[in-house]
């Protein structure tokens, strides 16, 4: 039996294939789940968001150390995430960065709250295997405290 799907030296291997197949089929899933547990002040600087409590991690992907979580498997994910701002006058953003850039301009923008629930849900297709996705959040100008309420989800879609 052939081991691999195809004849041409870019087909993949048969039991890749399968594999590939099997975890597509599967209905969205949530890989990774954090939370808040710590405020941080927010600054001009685009700062990622802590999220240190890793409440569920199916592939040990979130690093409490630097607040980011690196993809197990090649394919799309749909990230969800909410946290709380504190008093500010300024323009507040919080966005989605893959690999350090910001992905596509997701980002949410918000002026002069008292306290603003930020809440995003979004799917970053072709993501990569090894690459990393993170929140940051800054101001435009000032500097403003994140109080210590909100999640974080990642989904394997």
């Amino acid at each position: 039996m052939s081991t691999k799907i195809g004849t041409r030296p870019q087909d993949i291997p048969l039991n890749q294939f399968l594999g590939e197949m099997a975890f597509m089929d599967a209905n969205p899933r949530v890989v990774a789940l954090a939370q808040k547990n710590t405020g941080m002040t927010l600054n001009t600087s685009a700062t990622p968001v802590q999220f240190p409590n890793t409440l569920y991690d199916t592939h040990r992907g979130f690093s409490n150390t630097n607040s980011r979580y690196t993809v197990p498997f090649s394919g799309d994910y749909m990230v969800m995430f909410h946290v709380n701002i504190l008093s500010n006058s300024n323009v507040t953003n919080v966005g989605v960065r893959v690999d350090g850039s910001l992905y596509s301009n997701y980002q949410i923008s918000d002026t002069n709250h008292p306290r603003k629930y930020f809440t995003f849900t979004g799917i970053i297709p072709n993501m990569l295997a090894g690459q990393y996705i993170e929140i940051h959040a800054y101001l435009n100008t000032g500097s403003v405290s994140m109080d210590n309420a909100g999640n974080w989800m990642i989904y394997k879609m």
